[in-house]
This record gives C-alpha cells, sequence and structure tokens, in this order.
C-alpha cells in the first residue's frame, strides 16, 4: 500500500507517494509520475522503458507542456510561460484548475527534491477537467557532438491544428510523422504545408540566408527557446525576418538550426538530401549556442517565484 505523508510545505494536505520520501532512490535512471488534485499528490506507475509521450498518451486529453531545470533543479527559464500554456487555455474555457500557480509551484519544487543536485526534465499536463499530471525524468543533455557536427532533418508535410496551443492530442497525432522521421534516419521531421518549412514536430525552427535570422511569425508555437535566441540576436545585432522558409529555398540558405527547452538551440547541416550551407554548423548558430548557454544561468527563474 501507498505511504501517505501529510507534506505541510506543499500547502495541499497529503501527498500519496508509492516510497517515504527520504528513501535511497538513484537518480541515474529515474523518471516518476504523479496525479494532482486538489487535495492529493498521488505516484503513478511508470513503465520503465515508458517516455514522456507515451505517459502523455495515458492520461486525459488536455493541455501540455515540457521543461528542464538548471541551478540543480531550481529554477527553471521560461516556467511563468511554459504554466501559462496550462492556466490560460482553462481560464478561457472556464476550467477550475486542481491547483492555482503558487500551490503548483510548491508541489513542483518539492517533487524535485529528489533529482537534486542534478536536472531534471518536466512533462506537466493539465487535464480538461482540471486535474494535473506531472512526470519529471533525469535530464541528460544531448550529445555535444550534436551541437559540433549538427543533424539531420527531414520535411514533413503534416498540418498542426491550433499550433500555438500544446494540446495534448498533438502528442498522438505527431506518432505517424515521427515513426517517419526515425525511418528515415533523422533527427528532427520539419512541419510543411502550402510549400513552407514552419517548425519542428518537437521543435521551432530557424534559417540564415544573406546574414539574416529566419523563423515563422505566425501558425507556430511560440517557444520559450525561440523568444530567448530572438532576445539574443537582437541584443547582438543579428538581423530577423520573420517568414517561413519556402522548401524550394533549401539549397540557398547558408545555415539552419532547431531549438527546444531541453535541447537549446542544435545545427541542422541537412534537410532531405540538400546539405545546408557548407554541410557544417556556421558561424552564427554557433554564436547563438554560446550566448544561449551563458543565458540561462542567468535567466532562470525560481521555481517558488519571487
Amino acid at each position: 500500500s501507498p505511504f501517505v505523508l501529510q507534506y505541510p510545505e506543499l500547502a495541499s494536505g497529503t501527498c500519496i507517494f508509492p516510497l517515504p520520501p527520504y528513501a535511497p532512490i538513484s537518480t541515474a535512471t529515474m523518471k516518476k509520475a504523479w496525479r494532482i488534485t486538489s487535495h492529493t499528490v498521488q505516484a503513478l506507475p511508470v513503465p520503465d522503458d515508458a517516455s514522456l509521450d507515451d505517459l502523455s498518451h495515458a492520461w486525459p486529453q488536455g493541455f501540455y507542456t515540457t521543461f528542464r531545470t538548471v541551478d540543480g533543479a531550481r529554477k527553471v527559464v521560461g516556467l511563468s510561460l511554459h504554466l501559462a500554456r496550462l492556466y490560460e487555455p482553462a481560464r478561457a474555457s472556464g476550467v477550475p484548475v486542481a491547483r492555482a500557480e503558487g500551490e503548483l509551484r510548491r508541489v513542483l519544487d518539492a517533487l524535485l527534491a529528489a533529482w537534486r543536485p542534478g536536472e531534471a526534465r518536466v512533462r506537466l499536463h493539465l487535464a480538461t477537467d482540471g486535474t494535473f499530471y506531472l512526470a519529471i525524468e533525469s535530464f541528460r543533455p544531448p550529445p555535444e557532438r550534436l551541437y559540433e557536427q549538427g543533424v539531420s532533418a527531414v520535411t514533413v508535410p503534416f498540418r498542426r491544428e491550433s499550433p500555438r496551443l500544446k494540446r495534448s492530442d498533438y502528442v498522438e497525432a505527431r506518432r505517424s510523422a515521427l515513426e517517419r522521421v526515425r525511418q528515415a534516419g533523422a533527427y528532427e521531421g520539419l512541419i510543411t504545408h502550402n510549400g513552407r518549412i514552419w517548425e519542428g514536430l518537437s521543435s521551432n525552427f530557424f534559417y540564415v540566408r544573406d546574414g539574416v535570422l529566419g523563423t515563422a511569425k505566425h501558425n507556430v508555437l511560440p517557444g520559450v527557446t525561440r523568444a530567448v535566441l530572438l532576445r539574443l540576436a537582437r541584443r547582438l545585432g543579428i538581423p530577423r525576418r520573420y517568414r517561413a522558409l519556402p522548401v524550394a529555398d533549401l539549397p540557398f540558405i547558408a545555415e539552419a538550426f532547431l531549438c527546444s527547452s531541453s535541447r537549446g538551440p542544435v545545427p541542422i547541416v541537412r534537410v532531405d538530401d540538400v546539405p545546408v550551407g557548407e554541410g557544417v554548423p556556421g558561424p552564427l548558430t554557433r554564436r547563438l549556442l554560446t550566448a544561449y548557454r551563458q543565458e540561462i544561468r542567468r535567466i532562470g527563474e525560481s521555481i517558488l517565484g519571487g
């Protein structure tokens, strides 16, 4: 039977864990999940081989966000924006959420204690009945060789409904597209429709042409990392263009990269059978990567707020 603990610092009443929170756990491969109601935090079973997407698929439909921690699992870049992805749609549709934002932050901070001083990757999900679901896994950054050598991508004809909202049904809708990416041996799929590249299946997309940094402005997810990189580009004096890249223009771009909260900017050196620029990560991409790694140490937002 689960261990039941009154956990005052959560300000939420009874919490249910499969083990006492002080039980020794190896964080090397740790992955855990919980269902969060207005009164309980209940541990959920997690198969050893389950991905965050697999867990999301098992949860009721709703909205989700994914992010990594920084500063020993005490901060998150753009946490307020990540939480807004859940709370704003709930307010718009009149969903009574199980926890106010301050309470949810305290729950998240308490549960992340088991991962400290390491870092974690978090999937936070709000079901349409107002219940929260949370999964946390040990964060492993992508291998450094991906940043040094770049990755390949393939274009995937796909139309994302309500791209500015992270709806959980998108996790299921993209499964077949991700399988096509896997079969092609590529790192990411780039969503195309109307002859243009909009974003990645799990990332935002940037390109460089004639020294100008380009990215789509509309019909894409307003990613947190995307916003950080655009601010950095402005600070570094890099000109910007808000325009989705025509697929036909792929041979004429000098650089490309994808970005997400868990990966930061990752250089793309080939799309389909077309090399990007010289086929190696370009100078502007490397410049932004260096600046981003320095920036996230400075701008991480305390999980507890304030």
